[in-house]
């Protein structure tokens, strides 16, 4: 067995282990630190104790608290776990990762979430697998021909491809979910519930969301803080199970309906009936009170997305 130099950096950091002893190829990792991008498009550390919800197609940096010493002549990959391809949205994009032997930086795991829903990580949870593999360095010789071989060069499917496009099918009544909205990882069941409101409605997002809580499973975070006491247009709706209700797409991002301001959102919608009214002839009683609210919100028109 090959003796391979670790340093841990981290208290909580977990050493990679071999769940399984010498029966196991690849040694398990585990997060010790998460970093997403900031509003300056740098990577900033995630504080936050109960874990980190990545976006939908965003990308982390997921530390595992050690650096590592790797022998000359040995490639040691991080890779993906059969559960985390399978079970999760999350993938390694540069998978297999290379470390190279003279790196001497902490190792980490570039992590993205490739589905159109939030989804939780949080320390501790196991996020790849380290392979130790033994390499050849080659030495390289510019030629002006190569020999000939059977296959020349053909290729990018030459030899066939998986599958085939499915044309006038129905999309399926049940969808995957591993994300914020769906611990538990379960299929999806249809539900009865109605959306309080639909694709085209303007609603009005609360001013009192903290940055980092989560509300009925999604997290607020700081680059959102923008839509806050702002009138905004629904431009997607996406059926929930776990939670209440549906999830609303605004402005890209998914909010619950616990992060909309329902008061403000039917004053301002009792204030656009009357102008409609007064604007077109039509013969609706105003709601004087209901507009006087909604005028007080200030930058509501200038807002308007």
């Amino acid at each position: 067995m090959l003796d391979i130099k670790i340093q841990k950096i981290r208290d909580n950091a977990i050493l990679p282990k071999y769940a399984h002893g010498t029966e196991d190829t690849g040694a398990d990792l585990f997060i010790s630190n998460i970093k997403a991008l900031n509003n300056e498009g740098e990577f900033e550390e995630i504080k936050n104790p109960d874990g980190y919800s990545i976006a939908p197609f965003k990308t982390v940096l997921c530390g595992v608290g050690f650096k590592i010493a790797g022998p000359i002549g040995y490639d040691i990959q991080i890779r993906p776990t059969s559960g985390n391809s399978l079970k999760t949205p999350l993938r390694i994009p540069n998978s297999p990762a290379t470390i190279d032997s003279g790196f001497r930086g902490e190792v980490a795991v570039i992590i993205q979430n490739v589905s159109d829903k939030y989804y939780k990580i949080k320390i501790g949870d196991k996020i790849a697998q380290m392979v130790i593999a033994k390499v050849e360095h080659a030495n390289f010789i510019k030629s002006d021909t190569l020999e000939a071989s059977v296959r020349g060069d053909d290729g990018y499917g030459s030899t066939g491809i998986a599958g085939e496009s499915e044309k006038g099918t129905e999309k399926p009544k049940k969808l995957f979910k591993d994300d914020a909205d769906s611990p538990t990882g379960k299929e999806e069941k249809e539900t009865d519930v109605k959306p309080r409101y639909n694709v085209g409605d303007v609603v009005i997002i609360r001013n009192d969301l903290k940055v980092g809580a989560m509300y009925d499973g999604i997290t607020f975070n700081s680059c959102m803080d923008e839509l806050k006491n702002n009138a905004h247009k629904i431009e997607k709706l996406k059926n929930r199970i776990i939670g209440n209700g549906y999830t609303y797409v605004i402005n890209g991002w998914h909010i619950s309906e616990l992060m909309i301001n329902h008061k403000e959102t039917e004053e301002f919608k009792k204030f656009c009936d009357f102008m409609d009214s007064a604007l077109y002839g039509k013969r609706t009683e105003p709601n004087i009170d209901g507009m006087l609210a909604t005028m007080l919100l200030g930058t509501l028109v200038n807002t308007m997305k």
